[in-house]
């Protein structure tokens, strides 16, 4: 290890004794959840394992190491039993503060190029919740693997992912008014060390708390699963409507769509989301999407006329970059949309990905219905639009939806077509509603226009500015 100056104390400060000296255990770490410190409380020495190979990850590994030891609880098998928690969680507790002195040290993250992010977020999206999962998980609390994890999962799984933060969250505010009495586990006094005690103990219960909420909902979602399953062929949630009929007649045709409900963005507050995924059988490509355009470079030409035709000579062909965008349209009656608008913003949006939304006071009209349309993706526009019953219901929801399930990549815009109004259980619109909704669209970076003819120049403007 290199000599720093922080190194050099890192183990002294605890109380000079024969346990609180250190033995190499291994030193064929790879990553940062490999490195493993053991403070032992009896006469035995402790152990730990490191990496000796060189680079700046490693070199980052090596001093994690030493901070580790420096703030972990000792034996934490003994310390598990006499909280009544499983040994994880005790571990998670050492981690959490040993990442918090981490960075206040050296004003570093010890996960940057160290840890692995994906086998996190596949394993937390799989179902399959384990306390160790998920004290491996929070383990990572104060870095930015975590949050990269956290918004990974809330891609698949929001209920999860809000879990994780959540908890997250009071862990850091917890942090904040009590961290200095982690000195404690250094300290000759007996109070010192006591208050140590339950700083430590209390992150662990925090961990153990993460790990019970994440099981339940893990555990709703299969006994939902399960009733779904078990529903009569008749009534099953997802089966395709025979016939809907309308008053200007055959509007949506036969099995024109497929309803399924969107139950990991469900939420007390609104009404229950029911995704109608439309039959798209119309082009709806355009400027928007991925698209063949003329060059003068390649390899096999495609267009020979344009050696008449073409002062360039632009006998090839190359694809452009899709813009990726989704266009979320609120079908609400205060919008007072008609179809010709609609319509309007799906031809200047095309190659866009298109989401109508209008929730009934009715639940099993929302269910056998739909009340969030995808009525636009992937080049390909559904032949009619929906009859939209005139409510709200579903805005946060649906605008979830559309970024975490439609977007192409990172950058794709998100634009919202509404008047700003929402609502939920009921139809009745309060504060809670309209702050979680704002809140969402500032965070994420989702556009708000409030008229069709806005939304048309926006599209014109990115349009333009994804052609460039």
């Amino acid at each position: 290890m290199t000599t720093q100056p922080f190194m050099g104390d890192a183990l002294s400060q605890r109380p000079r004794a024969k346990h609180n000296k250190f033995k190499a255990q291994g030193v064929s770490a790879s990553t940062l959840d490999a490195v493993r410190v053991d403070v032992s409380d009896n006469l035995q020495h402790g152990s730990y394992t490191s990496t000796a190979m060189p680079g700046t990850e490693f070199e980052r590994m090596r001093r994690y190491a030493l901070v580790l030891a420096k703030w972990s609880y000792s034996n934490i098998h003994k310390t598990a039993r006499s909280w009544k928690t499983a040994p994880h969680f005790v571990e998670m507790a050492n981690r959490i503060v040993a990442n918090k002195q981490f960075a206040d040290t050296f004003r570093d993250d010890p996960s940057i190029d160290t840890i692995y992010t994906k086998p996190y977020v596949s394993a937390l999206t799989s179902g399959n919740i384990t306390p160790e999962l998920i004290s491996a998980t929070m383990s990572l609390l104060g870095t930015t693997a975590f949050d990269q994890i956290v918004e990974a999962v809330s891609i698949k799984d929001t209920e999860t992912a809000e879990a994780l933060r959540s908890y997250g969250d009071h862990i850091r505010e917890y942090m904040g008014y009590y961290h200095d009495n982690a000195n404690g586990i250094h300290s000759d006094s007996g109070r010192k060390r006591r208050q140590a005690k339950d700083y430590y103990k209390t992150l662990a219960h925090y961990g153990e708390n993460t790990y019970t909420q994440a099981r339940r909902i893990a555990d709703d979602r299969a006994a939902r699963r399960m009733a779904r399953r078990a529903a009569k062929p008749g009534e099953q949630q997802g089966a395709p409507i025979t016939k809907v009929v309308t008053d200007d007649g055959d509007k949506v045709r036969r099995t024109d769509r497929v309803v399924i409900p969107l139950s990991d963005y469900a939420d007390a507050m609104w009404q229950k989301p029911y995704l109608a995924k439309h039959e798209l059988v119309l082009p709806h490509t355009g400027m928007a999407g991925r698209r063949l355009i003329a060059t003068n470079e390649g390899k096999y030409p495609k267009a020979f006329y344009r050696i008449v035709t073409d002062p360039y000579r632009r006998i090839f062909k190359r694809k452009t970059r899709a813009l990726g965008g989704v266009v979320v349209f609120d079908c609400s009656g205060s919008m007072g949309l008609s179809d010709d608008d609609i319509k309007a913003v799906m031809r200047a949006s095309a190659g866009c990905s298109i989401v109508c939304y209008s929730s009934d006071s009715s639940d099993a009209h929302n269910r056998r219905y739909g009340n969030i349309h995808l009525v636009a993706r992937n080049g390909r526009q559904a032949r009619h639009l929906p009859d939209f019953p005139g409510g709200n219901g579903v805005d946060l929801p649906a605008l979830k939806y559309a970024y975490y399930n439609l977007r192409l990549n990172s950058h794709s815009p998100v634009i919202w077509v509404s008047d700003g109004q929402v609502t939920g259980e009921g139809d009745h619109s309060t504060f809670e509603l309209r702050t979680a909704t704002r809140k969402f669209i500032r965070s994420k970076g989702i556009v708000q226009v409030e008229t069709p003819d806005e939304a048309v120049k926006l599209l014109h403007k990115l349009q333009r500015k994804a052609q460039s």
